[in-house]
């Protein structure tokens, strides 16, 4: 099935090219997502050759069309050359599931030809549907689900604490620690995931079977690459566990933190941030959040407003969604200016 968000960075060119910003603009996401799918699959030397994308890309996102303008061809001829090398299949072997024709959607002569067995599609569901494992990983879907995260768990939790006659600012604190918290952990368990898979790989080849091996001795060849793609594809069976050990060892820890009792809808909000930045952390770089605002200057492109305005952060509500450190904005966070 061809990816939705293909091809729209040469979209996002052309109406750049001729100055047709409304049309820009909804592209955006999906041009993200293409331009994190092309990053994926080069070398660190080649994805400095792609960076005139993420640089045309983030001026974009911050409306800054004069300098958008003038890095569109430096970021064509990138795009180019990418599209050019796996039509080549100097890339990637053709057919391959890393292939320029089944990431894109799209057949060249060369890969058609040549092709291997075509990869396995993915399975039906019921009413017709397609489980893509790719869509859950597309960034934009993540940066919806994170969106919905905030806009239903978080509100009923919030709720709930109002109930408990817990403070409005430390109810958004205890409910921002709580999202960073998980966070963590997800981060901590993808990092020693791949650690371990290496060491299991390594350790049958040398061996012929798995034996333990303690901890020091992992991650020495690094190349995980295959290892976090796999990863990718069976994430959603680690969750519950995840979920589990959170409710169950850093909850408890958080609720005497801030002196508030069980609940449901805590519970409930606390699971869904282990399945949204479990998402997050298995991504390669990982999709990004800080809590860290001191002395932010609330920029319309990055932030909603909780009740107040202003022009600094006087405390954050909702973390900003990162594409990765130091990357793209792929949702708003909310904050509380510092106005009355």
């Amino acid at each position: 099935m061809a990816d939705p968000s293909a091809a729209k960075l040469e979209l996002l060119f052309a109406h750049l090219s001729i100055n047709n910003v409304q049309h820009v603009k909804p592209l955006v996401l999906d041009a993200i997502d293409e331009y994190q799918t092309i990053r994926s699959n080069l070398t660190y030397e080649e994805r400095k050759k792609v960076n005139f994308i993420k640089s045309l890309l983030g001026h974009v996102e911050r409306g800054e069309w004069e300098e958008a303008r003038a890095n569109l061809q430096n970021a064509q001829n990138a795009y180019q050359e990418y599209l050019e090398n796996f039509a080549r299949g100097i890339k990637k072997e053709p057919g391959g599931s890393d292939s320029y024709a089944f990431i894109h959607g799209k057949s060249s002569k060369i890969t058609d030809k040549m092709a291997q067995p075509e990869p396995e599609m993915p399975t039906s569901t019921s009413e017709g549907k397609v489980d893509d494992e790719a869509d859950v990983n597309r960034p934009s879907k993540i940066a919806d689900s994170y969106t919905r995260l905030y806009e239903c768990e978080w509100h009923i939790a919030m709720d709930s604490l109002k109930r408990l006659a817990v403070i409005e600012e430390t109810a958004i604190e205890c409910l921002l620690y709580i999202l960073m918290e998980a966070y963590r952990l997800c981060l901590d368990e993808a990092k020693l995931q791949v650690l371990e898979f290496e060491n299991a790989a390594l350790n049958i080849i040398t061996n012929g079977k798995f034996t333990y091996t303690e901890r020091n001795q992992l991650s020495k060849t690094r190349n995980v690459k295959h290892m976090i793609q796999y990863r990718k594809e069976v994430a959603d069976l680690g969750i519950k566990r995840i979920q589990d050990q959170f409710l169950v060892k850093t909850l408890p820890v958080i609720h005497r933190r801030y002196g508030i009792k069980s609940e449901n809808a805590l519970d409930a909000y606390s699971k869904e941030c282990i399945a949204v930045t479990w998402r997050m952390a298995i991504q390669d770089p990982p999709i990004y959040i800080d809590s860290r605002v001191k002395d932010e200057v609330i920029h319309p492109n990055r932030y909603k407003v909780y009740r107040n305005s202003g022009e600094k952060i006087r405390y954050l509500v909702w973390p900003v969604l990162w594409l990765y450190k130091g990357g793209l904005v792929l949702a708003r966070g909310v904050a509380q200016g510092e106005g009355q």
